[in-house]
Protein backbone atom coordinates (compact mmCIF):
# COMPACT_ATOMS: atom_id res chain seq x y z
CA UNK A 1 0.00 0.00 0.00
CA UNK A 2 1.48 3.29 -1.11
CA UNK A 3 0.57 6.73 0.22
CA UNK A 4 0.73 10.58 -1.00
CA UNK A 5 3.32 12.36 -0.02
CA UNK A 6 1.57 15.67 0.35
CA UNK A 7 -0.62 14.87 3.35
CA UNK A 8 -0.59 10.74 3.77
CA UNK A 9 -3.85 9.90 2.64
CA UNK A 10 -4.08 6.19 1.03
CA UNK A 11 -3.72 6.17 -3.25
CA UNK A 12 -5.50 4.30 -5.65
CA UNK A 13 -5.27 3.48 -8.87
CA UNK A 14 -7.02 5.24 -11.64
CA UNK A 15 -5.15 3.98 -14.70
CA UNK A 16 -3.41 1.28 -16.02
CA UNK A 17 -1.37 1.83 -19.43
CA UNK A 18 -1.86 -1.25 -22.23
CA UNK A 19 0.53 -2.95 -23.26
CA UNK A 20 1.13 -1.57 -27.08
CA UNK A 21 -0.80 -3.75 -29.81
CA UNK A 22 2.11 -4.29 -31.67
CA UNK A 23 3.74 -6.99 -29.37
CA UNK A 24 3.33 -10.80 -29.57
CA UNK A 25 0.95 -11.77 -26.93
CA UNK A 26 3.92 -13.41 -24.76
CA UNK A 27 6.08 -10.17 -24.67
CA UNK A 28 2.88 -8.35 -23.43
CA UNK A 29 2.38 -10.65 -20.62
CA UNK A 30 6.10 -9.88 -19.09
CA UNK A 31 5.07 -6.02 -19.82
CA UNK A 32 6.30 -3.51 -17.19
CA UNK A 33 2.95 -1.32 -17.05
CA UNK A 34 2.32 2.38 -15.78
CA UNK A 35 -0.38 3.77 -13.78
CA UNK A 36 -1.66 6.92 -12.73
CA UNK A 37 -2.58 6.83 -8.78
CA UNK A 38 -4.81 8.99 -6.99
CA UNK A 39 -4.94 10.33 -3.42
CA UNK A 40 -7.95 9.55 -1.69
CA UNK A 41 -7.96 12.25 0.83
CA UNK A 42 -6.39 15.57 -1.56
CA UNK A 43 -6.99 14.15 -4.76
CA UNK A 44 -3.82 14.58 -5.88
CA UNK A 45 -2.45 12.21 -8.96
CA UNK A 46 0.61 10.78 -9.63
CA UNK A 47 1.16 10.08 -13.01
CA UNK A 48 3.36 6.96 -14.57
CA UNK A 49 3.94 4.85 -11.29
CA UNK A 50 4.90 1.73 -11.79
CA UNK A 51 2.12 -0.85 -11.96
CA UNK A 52 3.89 -4.36 -12.44
CA UNK A 53 6.87 -3.60 -10.15
CA UNK A 54 9.22 -4.80 -12.81
CA UNK A 55 8.29 -8.65 -12.02
CA UNK A 56 7.71 -11.10 -14.34
CA UNK A 57 5.47 -14.56 -14.15
CA UNK A 58 7.93 -17.10 -11.72
CA UNK A 59 9.35 -19.83 -14.90
CA UNK A 60 7.66 -22.99 -14.71
CA UNK A 61 10.12 -25.73 -14.17
CA UNK A 62 8.75 -29.78 -14.35
CA UNK A 63 10.62 -30.83 -10.72
CA UNK A 64 8.49 -34.49 -11.05
CA UNK A 65 12.21 -36.24 -11.96
CA UNK A 66 14.23 -34.37 -8.83
CA UNK A 67 12.28 -36.97 -6.57
CA UNK A 68 14.95 -39.50 -4.81
CA UNK A 69 15.19 -42.52 -6.08
CA UNK A 70 14.17 -45.35 -3.99
CA UNK A 71 16.89 -48.04 -3.09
Amino acid sequence: MYFCKECGGMLFVVDIETPPKHLPKHEKLIYDRLCNVKCHDCGKIYYSQPYDLGKTINPVRDISNNKPKKS
